[in-house]
């Protein structure tokens, strides 16, 4: 589990939620960031297999002129759950751009088309057509149901909570007036005096109060308080990002890099967020690059994660798999998402998984090409 919070910046989410840095309406876009950055994070260290020596290229090392592949994919996942949507254009020359904004014009029987394509402040001129987009959809409705309901809620609990921790927090002071008879002036000079000390304590490390017979300053604190509102305002916001959490297939200890049962949690992730998001890919890739002449699983693309099997641990069960017939190694290979290699297309079938019994001077060990 330490690997899974040192590697994906997991820190950096404790030592906001710790110094309360966040604001009650920002609280949704703030939960949803956290778990896009995640799921962005983790993607963008996939890598992108393919039969095509340009696209390989284009989807594993650069994008296009400014970005590397893991600094592209990851702003496109990031859009892609933040948003719901992102699209990606494929200019002239062959480079991946990701459209910041961009309008759709939907047909029944015709290709969708894309007009006032933005990147950055640049916006194409042209017209895109569906085949020269990339564009990635993931509509979580139960998400938006989720913090459309539950927000508000959360919003007037988190804002008392706030509340509370700024007068917990509070540094109050007092003053001994000398006489209750002064004139207008006179405590004019005392109001603009209290409001002068509360902006330099405000913004001063080290801060001088006059203090003799006629005026008199005393703090008043309630410093007993203030560790228990935090914890209780710390405990409902991450209550809120683990809903959210939740709901993008994410399981929450990972995010609060609990050990215990990290390694079911970690599975959790790889089926429930990760598959889903890679097949999305894939399947959108696919359709864009391949005619339906030119499809073949052979060479179509297949991300692989670092969910990836780990080929070490399963090489036992591979080369039973491979000795008894079942599947050749070309099989086994794209199964494990690696492309085929020449030459390993035929079957093989070692002695001891023969039907006849040896006979006698012969290697059990022996292989016969099927």
């Amino acid at each position: 589990m330490a690997w899974f919070k040192r590697e994906y910046n997991l820190k950096d989410i404790e030592s906001s939620i710790i110094g309360i840095n966040i604001q009650p309406l920002a609280l949704k876009e703030y939960a949803i960031d956290v778990c896009a950055g995640l799921i962005a994070r983790v993607f963008s260290q996939s890598t992108f297999v393919i039969d095509h020596k340009l696209w390989e290229y284009r989807l594993n090392v650069k994008p296009n002129e400014n970005q590397s592949g893991a600094e592209f994919w990851k702003e496109v996942i990031f859009r892609l759950i933040k948003e719901g949507e992102a699209l990606v254009v494929m200019t002239d020359n062959d480079m991946l751009l990701l459209a910041d904004s961009f309008n759709e014009n939907e047909y029944i029987l015709y290709k969708n088309t894309y007009s006032q394509v933005s990147v950055g402040e640049y916006t194409f001129k042209r017209t895109f057509y569906a085949d020269e987009v990339f564009h990635f959809r993931m509509q979580n409705n139960k998400l938006s149901l989720f913090t459309a309901s539950i927000y508000k809620d959360y919003e007037t609990l988190i804002s008392a909570m706030m509340t509370s921790s700024k007068l917990s927090n509070q540094l109050r002071f007092k003053f001994n007036v000398p006489r209750f008879d002064m004139s207008q002036d006179e405590w004019a000079i005392y109001d603009a005096l209290t409001e002068e000390i509360k902006n330099k304590i405000n913004s001063s490390s080290i801060v001088g109060i006059p203090d003799n017979k006629t005026f008199e300053y005393e703090e008043v604190n309630t410093p007993d308080k203030e560790s228990t509102s935090i914890s209780v305002l710390e405990d409902a916001i991450w209550g809120f990002i683990d809903k959210v959490a939740v709901m993008l297939g994410i399981p929450p200890v990972l995010l609060h890099g609990d050990v215990a049962g990290s390694s079911e949690a970690q599975q959790m992730f790889f089926n429930n967020c990760l598959e889903p998001l890679n097949q999305l890919i894939e399947d959108e890739i696919n359709a864009k690059i391949f005619k339906q002449s030119q499809y073949s699983i052979e060479k179509s693309l297949n991300i692989l994660g670092i969910n990836r099997p780990n080929i070490f641990e399963m090489a036992e069960s591979i080369d039973k798999l491979v000795s008894s017939g079942t599947f050749n190694r070309n099989e086994i290979r794209q199964l494990l998402g690696y492309p085929k290699a020449d030459g390993l297309d035929k079957f093989i079938l070692t002695k001891n998984y023969e039907k006849e019994p040896l006979k006698g001077g012969e290697d059990e060990n022996d292989t016969e090409v099927l």
